[in-house]
């Protein structure tokens, strides 16, 4: 019996070892082999643990709903962008031509120049104005600009008369100069008119020796950066937007960029020192505007003219000088532009170095070029949506459109 006995757990642990496949002799790592386990142990990739606590996931910080201005260019075509940074001039004082009418809808131009062949009395101007309305070709309201200096530069017969900034600048009384401009923009304002392009912002050593003369408030600092401060304050509380000229300074030459291209060698730090500081007055009073003249200062910038310098209009007077307002280009059809740089090619050029309005005077077909050339750049990709937006915005808050 105990024979039989022990066969069966002799049978029984055979099937278990069986069962439990090959049993291998364990033998105890070397300590070098220990070093090294330890070793790949913190630097082998960390396996799925729970956390040691529980970390609640940050939360994402919420979109920001666009503004008033943001969402109504959300709306708006390539075209109607486009439109709204243009500015043209048509011919006639009560009503412009069916071939103007007709390029007005189809380009969707958002802004309008005035001249002296349009304007002859207040009460006619008013009634040109209403006609003009009735071609916008989108919901935006159009923004109507005008030259009202003073002096030389009237557009309409004013009573009492109306100085001329020199004038102004050797009277040297800033209230005359603010009541004056604020007669001015209330004026404009009841007519329908809602930007001045005006003050002149250039200041000369010597005014005889330039073609601007009495448009300009004379030749020191202390004096014509106050009264450009003035003129501003009287248009803004007249009701109307101020637009400085002729930005980098047009006051050093004799030259008239209407007929050719101004040359000045003047450098940064000799417009730091003068003439720059009529436009950074300007700036610091909010001035809404400010336009660029076709200029060549070839010790600032080698390559290009002002209008088309970044240097100028994104670098100097965008970051150094901080203008957040908006910027228009002088008249395309000036030669010191159409016959260097070319009327379509300024346009773009002038887009694409940080101007917002490209003016062009008159003339449907020149006008349609500067369109279709800010259309075929679009298309390439030369110029972007997104830059284009960021102009329009600046256009929109400046015709008064809530953000």
């Amino acid at each position: 019996m105990k024979k039989r006995i022990l066969a069966w757990m002799l049978a029984l642990t055979a099937l278990i070892m069986c069962s439990c496949g090959e049993v291998k002799e364990y033998t105890r790592p070397s300590p070098a082999q220990q070093s090294a386990a330890a070793e790949a142990s913190h630097t082998a990739e960390p396996t799925e643990q729970t956390p040691a606590q529980n970390t609640p996931e940050p939360t994402p910080e919420p979109t920001p709903e666009p503004d008033g201005i943001q969402t109504a260019i959300n709306s708006m075509t390539d075209e109607e962008l486009v439109g709204q940074m243009v500015m043209c001039g048509f011919e006639g004082t009560h009503s412009p031509s069916s071939e103007f009418k007709e390029f007005m809808r189809k380009y969707k131009v958002g802004n309008i120049i005035l001249f002296g062949w349009n304007t002859d009395t207040f009460g006619q101007t008013a009634s040109l104005i209403e006609n003009v309305k009735e071609c916008n070709g989108t919901d935006i309201p159009l923004s109507f600009s005008i030259d009202v200096e003073g002096g030389s530069v009237l557009r309409f017969k004013w009573s009492p008369h109306i100085s001329s900034a020199k004038t102004l600048g050797n009277k040297n009384d800033l209230e005359r100069t603010y009541q004056q401009y604020l007669r001015i923009g209330e004026q404009l304002a009841e007519i329908g008119i809602t930007i001045d392009l005006a003050p002149v912002l250039d200041i000369a050593k010597d005014p005889s020796g330039t073609f601007l003369g009495k448009r300009m408030f004379g030749s020191d600092p202390e004096i014509t950066v106050p009264h450009a401060q003035a003129a501003i304050r009287g248009l803004r509380d007249g009701g109307v937007k101020s637009f400085g000229k002729h930005y980098p300074g047009h006051g050093a030459t004799a030259t008239d960029s209407h007929s050719s291209l101004p040359v000045l060698q003047t450098g940064l730090d000799e417009l730091n020192e003068y003439e720059f500081t009529m436009f950074r007055g300007a700036v610091e009073e909010g001035i809404d505007g400010m336009l660029v003249g076709h200029l060549s200062y070839p010790k600032v910038d080698s390559e290009n003219i002002s209008s088309v310098s970044e240097i100028f209009i994104t670098d100097i007077l965008r970051e150094d000088m901080g203008f957040g307002g908006v910027v228009m280009s002088d008249d395309m059809r000036m030669q010191a532009i159409a016959s260097t740089v070319g009327i379509g090619e300024g346009a773009v050029r002038f887009i694409e170095t940080g101007g917002d309005i490209v003016l062009i005077g008159r003339y449907v077909d020149k006008q349609t070029q500067v369109f279709e050339a800010i259309y075929e750049a679009l298309a390439s990709g030369r110029l972007t949506r997104g830059r284009l937006e960021q102009s329009v915005y600046r256009i929109l808050e400046m015709k008064g459109l809530q953000a």
